[in-house]
């Protein structure tokens, strides 16, 4: 399984479900300061904003400030699912960082095993501008 990020992309292997024909109803994606046990932020989504049998992103990306997260299609080879993000978790976490995200599939029976780690880190906001001015 593979691993990549890019300042849009946060590719993650999720490990498949016992059963691998059980239903996913929403997903977890957990964020860990580097080598922690327990996660910083954890943000839900349902599996209704996934996006399956998609071709994979290329990999070799940056894998600063990611929005998207993307993992093997459980039920096509070679082809992936795809969330993309918007504001949530990776936003909310604190800047300047390095972390470490993983996913876990939910459904009634409960979560998942946690995926592999994907690194992942968050640039420091920029300065504000000097001399600014609002005139008439």
């Amino acid at each position: 399984m593979r691993w990549a990020l890019s300042s849009a992309l946060i590719c993650m292997a999720l490990r498949p479900m016992p059963g691998s024909a059980q239903t996913v109803d929403s997903y977890e994606l957990r964020a860990y300061n580097v080598g922690a046990k327990v996660p910083v932020q954890t943000f839900a989504f349902p599996a209704a904003n996934v996006t399956c049998n998609l071709a994979p992103t290329p990999t070799g990306g940056s894998t600063v400030n990611p929005t998207t997260a993307e993992w093997d299609d459980p039920g096509v080879a070679g082809r992936v699912c795809r969330f993309v993000q918007g504001a949530g978790l990776l936003f909310a976490m604190p800047t300047p960082g390095s972390f470490e995200a993983v996913l876990v599939a939910v459904n009634q029976a409960g979560g998942s095993p946690e995926s592999n780690r994907a690194p992942f880190s968050r640039l420091d906001l920029p300065d504000a501008r000097m001399g600014f001015r609002v005139v008439r």
